[in-house]
């Protein structure tokens, strides 16, 4: 995983901050497991011992069902609706149940002033309270004075000699409970009773340390609350039946009212000439019927005449004498028809001058008239067969209008006559049941039942309620495991050491910066020398790949560039990175040289299995070719040049002339020089490699102190030469997000 070089960040970036880092906190909970696993195992521990020195205490329970359907609710529930349970009423049964004077009851009849836990005296004696105890019992009295509240020393002035009327007043509570008033405050305090959700469902639960006590209380509340309402609900009969009788006079007038209402309004009715709805619907569909057939019967004269005027108006009356069906028509177009047919012989036979002719013309003529006025005689009988038509569809379409007007006023009257009979129907129905019930009522005045029922009595309870082992235990330790994640976070939120690579992009700004996983299998330690050749898959053969391309990318267009690796402490990987970058350049056919440049603790050669001699100090003292001193590796062909331990002042050698020259002579010969250096902070060694270096590789191990990074970071930026790239190695292998 790479980031780019550049100390600015976009919005992105800044809108990326406020998002958890789940991978990091993970981390944190794997590096402190046993951490919060101890103090998880450790609460657990004293949770078990604390619980097991508290007395147990036991819980039982009964469940009683409120508003159930009895005889008395079959005489009455219709007519008072106070009998009825609501949220609010079972409040109040609740209220009943708890109240002081059922529990005294209570109290007596478990005669609970021989149980040693109402009685103290009957108690086992107490061991003398310890140190602790008496500490503690102070520092609540101490509290409780701080709070204004009593301690219970102070007297009740209540006692003493004599009475008074207040006295008399605060004690009328205790008077009418009697003897055991001291017992019902303590039988209270143990005491559940509630409504189940909005149901009519009431469970009564009992808390004490005798598992007997705890079912015996709510089985013994239970009892004496239905004996109660039963001489409850004879006093409410008594009330309810005084007014019954009044009521029943009162609706009994109700509904002869409404009967008398509903017969003179049908009366009226009749007198008024409404008669049956069925009859006068029968009236209209027939008149319906005729006005459809008259309406038809118009439309059709009417049509024909317009035709017959029309034709009359364009072709002449004599045109539409074939559509009359008339003797007197058919006679005068006959002789018509012969005398047209002897004009026309007497044209061709004598010509125009005869006076035959003119005769039969005059003739023509007059038949025409006579013709024509017959025709406009039929016409305008047809024109009064219109007109008849048209009043007689006029009359019967008044005389439906009539009768649509009657039947609305019909409608009108049955809609009041429904409402009377609707009336009269809902007053002698509630007549009808409010004298059923009250019959009902009369008839129970033996009733010995309540409208409550007892779902399930309670049981002595097998084991107690608390404390509750399994839980305190498990939260016991919940609180340890708290605890230890608590001091985790707390110890991750004040470490300063580099787990992230934006903490390495904080302190290396102008670098590229590089996530390295570290090299490890299932079964054993990994060789992260033979990553890059064997595994080119792997996340660390990816970061390798990525560093190759960041130097390259920043490296001359010709000629070779000189890389040097550097560290802050020993133990960064700088070594395996130089080992591994420099065989992954040979692949790709670049000729590279690997530098052995620390000379404290160089390892170089015992890693690859190269021969010590002869060696970099050999070539700068002259002993040695610089041919001779390049060792080749026989998996790439990569050349290393390897160093010795035992020189008397390494700096001086890396300070030299000769160390510039071979360096600027391996550049000349090589695409790329690698150079791996000694630590920058325990000894001064890799800054003089540093200053002939084209670019400077900072290798951070995960989990390094920013402290030793920055410190490195100055000394490389007063060397001149800031690293163009920051490598967080040995990161665990969850902080690497494969491409694939």
């Amino acid at each position: 995983m790479i980031q780019p070089a550049g100390g600015e960040t976009g919005p992105e970036t800044r809108s990326q901050d406020v998002v958890l880092d789940f991978g990091r906190i993970l981390a944190i909970i794997r590096r402190s497991w046993w951490l919060i696993g101890g103090l998880g195992l450790a609460g657990a521990i004293v949770a078990a011992i604390a619980v097991l020195q508290v007395t147990p205490t036991y819980q039982s329970g009964a469940e009683l069902l409120l508003g159930q359907k009895a005889r008395l609710d079959d005489a009455m529930g219709a007519l008072f609706q106070d009998l009825r349970l609501d949220d609010a009423a079972i409040s109040g049964e609740v209220a009943i149940i708890t109240s002081g004077r059922l529990l005294s009851e209570a109290t007596e009849r478990l005669d609970l002033q021989s149980h040693p836990e109402f009685n103290p005296d009957l108690r086992p004696p107490e061991d003398e309270p310890g140190l602790l105890s008496r500490i503690a019992d102070g520092a609540v009295n101490l509290l409780k004075r701080a709070m204004g509240l009593g301690t219970g020393d102070e007297p009740d002035g209540l006692t003493g000699p004599g009475g008074s009327p207040v006295r008399d007043a605060a004690m009328t509570g205790k008077t009418a409970l009697g003897e055991q008033a001291d017992y019902v405050d303590q039988l209270r305090q143990g005491l559940s009773v509630r409504q189940v959700g909005r149901s009519n469902l009431v469970s009564i639960h009992y808390l004490s340390t005798d598992r007997m006590l705890a079912a015996a209380v709510p089985n013994a509340l239970i009892d004496i609350y239905l004996e109660d309402q039963i001489d409850r609900r004879f006093a409410v009969l008594s009330r309810a039946t005084s007014g019954l009788e009044s009521r029943l006079n009162t609706m009994r007038d109700r509904v002869e009212s409404s009967e008398r209402a509903t017969i003179d309004y049908r009366t009226r009715n009749l007198s008024d000439g409404f008669g049956s709805r069925v009859q006068l619907d029968q009236q209209l569909s027939d008149l319906s019927v005729r006005l459809s057939a008259a309406s038809a019967e118009y439309a059709e004269l009417a049509s024909e005449l317009r035709g017959l005027n029309t034709l009359i108006d364009d072709q002449g009356a004599i045109a539409t004498a074939g559509l009359f069906a008339s003797p007197t028509i058919d006679t005068l177009r006959v002789e018509l028809s012969d005398l047209r047919r002897r004009e026309d012989r007497l044209r061709e036979q004598f010509g125009s001058d005869i006076p035959q002719l003119a005769d039969t013309v005059r003739e023509i003529e007059r038949l025409e008239a006579a013709l024509s006025e017959e025709v406009l005689t039929l016409r305008d009988d047809k024109a009064k067969l219109v007109d008849i038509a048209g009043a007689r569809r006029q009359a019967l379409a008044n005389e439906l209008s009539e009768l649509e007007q009657r039947a609305i006023a019909l409608a009108d009257r049955e809609v009041r006559l429904a409402q009377l009979e609707r009336e009269q129907s809902a007053a002698q129905l509630v007549y009808e049941t409010f004298l059923d019930r009250f019959n009902q009522t009369r008839d129970v005045g033996d009733l010995q039942e309540s409208d409550a029922q007892v779902i399930d009595y309670a049981s002595p309870p097998p084991a107690p309620v608390a404390p509750n082992k399994k839980l305190a235990v498990a939260l016991g330790g919940f609180a340890g495991a708290f605890l230890g994640l608590a001091l985790a976070f707390g110890h991750a939120v004040v470490d300063t050491r580099l787990r992230t690579l934006d903490g390495v992009q904080r302190l290396m700004r102008g670098a590229d910066t590089i996530l390295m996983p570290r090299v490890s299998s299932f079964w054993r330690r990994g060789d992260p020398l033979h990553t890059a050749l064997r595994n080119p898959q792997s996340a660390v053969a990816e970061s390798l790949r990525t560093l190759r391309s960041s130097l390259m990318m920043a490296a001359p267009a010709s000629g070779g560039f000189v890389v040097t690796f550097v560290s802050t402490r020993p133990g960064a990987g700088k070594t395996t990175t130089a080992v591994n970058l420099g065989r992954l350049f040979a692949k790709m056919g670049k000729s590279c040289v690997l530098v052995d440049a620390d000379q404290r603790r160089g390892n170089i050669a015992a890693l690859l299995k190269l021969p010590l001699d002869p060696d970099l100090i050999d070539v700068i003292e002259g002993e040695a070719t610089l041919d001779e001193a390049l060792h080749e590796d026989s998996q790439t062909g990569m050349h290393i040049l390897t160093t010795r331990l035992d020189a008397p002042d390494p700096a001086g050698i890396l300070l030299s002339r000769k160390m510039t020259d071979l360096i600027g002579t391996l550049k000349q010969r090589f695409d790329v020089v690698i150079v791996d250096t000694a630590p920058l902070l325990p000894v001064a060694d890799a800054l003089p490699v540093v200053r002939l270096a084209d670019q400077v590789v900072m290798m951070v191990p995960y989990g390094s102190k920013a402290d030793d990074v920055a410190t490195g970071r100055r000394m490389l930026d007063r060397a001149g030469r800031p690293p163009s790239c920051a490598v967080m190695s040995f990161a665990p292998a969850n902080t690497i997000s494969s491409y694939y």
